[in-house]
C-alpha cells in the first residue's frame, strides 16, 4: 500500500488540483489531507471530497 500526506492552509483549490495530479502520476492507495487550521473555508470544502477518487481513499483531518 502506498500513501501520501498533503498539507493544506487556506488553499483548498490548489490542494484539490494537487490530488488530481497525484492520482494521474503515481499509483497511490491512500491520501491523507491535513488542514492546518485554515481560516478560510478550506476544511469544509476538503471534507466534501472525503470519498474514493480514482481508486484512492481520501481522508481529511483538521490540525487545530
Amino acid at each position: 500500500m502506498v500513501g501520501c500526506v498533503v498539507l493544506n492552509y487556506n488553499d483548498s483549490k490548489t490542494t484539490i488540483e494537487l490530488i488530481n495530479r497525484i492520482g494521474k502520476m503515481t499509483p497511490i492507495d491512500v491520501i491523507v489531507i491535513v488542514d492546518n487550521n485554515s481560516t478560510d473555508d478550506s476544511f469544509s470544502v476538503l471534507k466534501h471530497i472525503k470519498m474514493v477518487v480514482m481508486d484512492m481513499e481520501i481522508t481529511v483531518v483538521l490540525n487545530s
